[in-house]
C-alpha cells in the first residue's frame, strides 16, 4: 500500500492511473499489456452478478492480454462463490485462467489473486 501511495502521488502530474468504470472501459483493443483490478469484482459478489464478473472480466482481458484481480474475497471475508463459475466460462473460451498466491493481505485471508491472459 506504501509503494502505491507513493507511486500514485508521483503521477498525479503525469495521469499515470486512470479511474474507469467497468463493465464497459474507454478503451481500444490491446491499448494496455497489463490491467490490475483490485477489489471488484469479487469483493462485491453479493451485489454484482455473475454475468457482471464475466462481462467485465472480457472488457479487461479486451484491452490487455493479461489481468490480474485481487482479492478473490468478499466484502465479508468469505471467498467469492463466483471464482470457479468465472473460471469455467473462461477458460471454455480459451483463456488462461488460474490462482496464485500473494505474499500480502488486505484482507484477513486475502492472500490469493486471479491471473488471466489470453
Amino acid at each position: 500500500m506504501k509503494n502505491f501511495l507513493l507511486d500514485n502521488d508521483s503521477r498525479k502530474v503525469e495521469a499515470g492511473y486512470l479511474c474507469k468504470s467497468l463493465p464497459s472501459l474507454e478503451f481500444i483493443d490491446d491499448q494496455l499489456d497489463l490491467c490490475v483490478c483490485c477489489h471488484l469484482p469479487f469483493l462485491y459478489s453479493e451485489q454484482l452478478s455473475l454475468d457482471f464478473h464475466v462481462v467485465s472480466i472480457h472488457e479487461l482481458l479486451r484491452i490487455a492480454p493479461a489481468v490480474q484481480i485481487f482479492p478473490l474475497l468478499k466484502i465479508d471475508g468469505k471467498p467469492s462463490p463466483y471464482i470457479e463459475l468465472v473460471m469455467e466460462k473462461l477458460s471454455s473460451k480459451g483463456c488462461s485462467v488460474k490462482v496464485q498466491s500473494v505474499t500480502y493481505e488486505f484482507q484477513k485471508g486475502g492472500n490469493q489473486m486471479l491471473r488471466l491472459s489470453r
